[in-house]
């Protein structure tokens, strides 16, 4: 099976008035939302778990509770300056968006100040869907790139642990701290091998960029 082409999108969308996230957060500015994820169902009532951050979280709480569009709200976990909740709200503006394109969001999704960063990937037909959704709903956006999606090959966990050893011992600082022959030492591994791997990392994280 031949795999489909893939694209990558980033959108900066203002939250509608309506919408419970754009009264709150301008409310609350200095309070960070961290969507975790989000389920749309059917009947349009988005069911999402969101992270809240920063001062008077008891007040937050109080005004989500209070917003018309509010169906059911959950605390799951708090600690002194982040709440952890589930909320079930009627929101359809964004929700019919993305059930109707069926683009896949890259989590968390972060909210502040009325606005909501979105890194969607998906095929391109789709994406241009979700677009046309948006536009049809009147959604202010700004659509700021657009490409082929390219998979980020991670590492293993044996180069995180070199990688993290050379970060600590200043390999990669300018000018470097320890010289390739001293770190070998420090791990035990013989310099040809370790420059072997460095390498290996190092192609690995341009290939990401």
């Amino acid at each position: 099976m031949a795999p489909e082409d893939a694209s990558y999108a980033e959108l900066e969308i203002k939250i509608p008035e309506k919408v419970w996230l754009h009264a709150i957060s301008l409310q609350f500015p200095k309070t960070q939302f961290e969507i975790q994820t989000i389920l749309p169902t059917e009947t349009f009532i988005g069911n999402a778990l969101i992270r809240i951050s920063g001062p008077k979280l008891d007040g937050i709480i109080e005004a989500i509770q209070n917003h018309p569009s509010l169906v059911q709200l959950d605390l799951f976990s708090k600690s002194e300056d982040s709440y952890l909740i589930n909320v079930k709200t009627r929101d359809p503006y964004l929700l019919v968006s993305l059930i109707k394109s069926e683009v896949l969001l890259e989590y968390p999704i972060r909210v502040q100040n009325g606005w909501t960063s979105w890194k969607v990937i998906s095929n391109r037909e789709k994406i241009s869907t979700l677009i046309d959704k948006l536009n049809e709903r009147n959604v202010i956006f700004k659509l700021k790139q657009i490409s082929p999606y390219k998979d980020k090959v991670s590492l293993t966990k044996r180069q995180m642990e070199i990688l993290d050893l050379a970060l600590k011992y200043g390999y990669y600082e300018i000018p470097r701290k320890i010289t390739l022959t001293e770190l070998a030492k420090k791990i035990n591994m013989s310099k040809s091998s370790l420059s072997e791997i460095l390498r290996r990392i190092t192609k690995k994280r341009i290939t990401d960029l």
